[in-house]
């Protein structure tokens, strides 16, 4: 059995790591929508500029979790970096495949607006994202 202050611990230690995550979701809307509207202000068309958002906004996202978020406390990661990667754009286009079908059913299913259906749909897949970043992508070696 767990001791009153390990439990303690982990719990103090999946906190800091929920709100690691909630920030660096933040920081990446941040860096994506900054890419985006500062590309089509300088004459990019919107679907390269939104390419090149998504494409460094999802780098950025990597990134973060990766260094910041999961990271490793001494014992390092179960998986090598190119392994993370594979894990992580599995996820990523999960989530895309998830969204867009839900975009398409749902409004229509449910009787109410794609964008209520978009914002459910973003957090429900952000739970699932911290569980399975945290789970099987960045997982410890410990």
């Amino acid at each position: 059995m767990l001791s009153e202050m390990t439990r303690v611990l982990i719990q103090r230690r999946e906190l800091l790591r929920l709100r690691r995550f909630l920030t660096a979701a933040v920081i990446v809307v941040g860096v994506q929508a900054g890419i985006v509207i500062g590309l089509i202000a300088v004459g990019v068309t919107p679907q390269l500029a939104l390419a090149l958002g998504i494409g460094i906004a999802t780098a950025v996202h990597f990134a973060i979790n990766r260094q910041w978020v999961f990271t490793a406390e001494g014992g390092g990661f179960r998986f090598h970096l190119s392994a993370q990667g594979i894990g992580y754009l599995t996820l990523a286009l999960f989530n895309y495949v998830v969204s867009a079908v839900a975009l398409a059913l749902l409004p229509d299913a449910l009787g109410v607006s794609p964008i209520v259906v978009y914002a459910g749909t973003t957090v429900l897949l952000g739970v699932n994202n911290y569980l399975w970043l945290g789970r099987f992508v960045f997982k410890h070696a410990r």
